[in-house]
């Protein structure tokens, strides 16, 4: 009996293990596909989806260290100030703790004439079943 309840715990904490190992990778798919659609949306100037991703209190900092709100952000992109061209990606890294997510990327954006290489850390946080952007850093880097 005493053998059977030990398979038992074994097969229920293998297949919790499981569960969480799927849950994580599905976290991380959803937060991956939002990063590919935060780029393409930075590049249409598609506001309403950004309106969407972004937490009314995201603390958005650009790489000169100018902080923007929500609003400031999205108002320069609908008045042209801000005119992203491209935003290359790569060596994305995602970390999840539960519902707080830190994504660290290398980047290449090209706002307006200049081009930016960059280091990226968004994090995203779970509000009510929705991922949310909460903070943006990007940081330059040298040339």
């Amino acid at each position: 009996m005493k053998k059977l309840f030990k398979h038992i715990v074994l097969l229920s904490l293998s297949s919790s293990l499981t569960l969480a190992a799927s849950a994580q990778e599905s976290v991380e798919q959803n937060i991956l596909k939002l990063e590919d659609q935060w780029s393409e949306a930075l590049v249409k100037a598609d506001t309403a989806f950004l309106d969407r991703l972004y937490a009314d209190d995201i603390v958005y900092t650009h790489t000169n260290g100018t902080v923007n709100t929500k609003t400031e952000f999205l108002d320069a992109i609908k008045a042209g100030k801000a005119k992203y061209i491209s935003v290359d990606r790569s060596d994305v890294k995602v970390q999840s703790y539960g519902d707080t997510v830190i994504v660290t990327s290398r980047a290449i954006i090209k706002v307006n004439t200049v081009t930016l290489p960059s280091r990226l850390i968004h994090v995203f946080v779970r509000r009510n079943g929705e991922w949310r952007l909460a903070a943006y850093q990007s940081t330059r880097l040298p040339d």
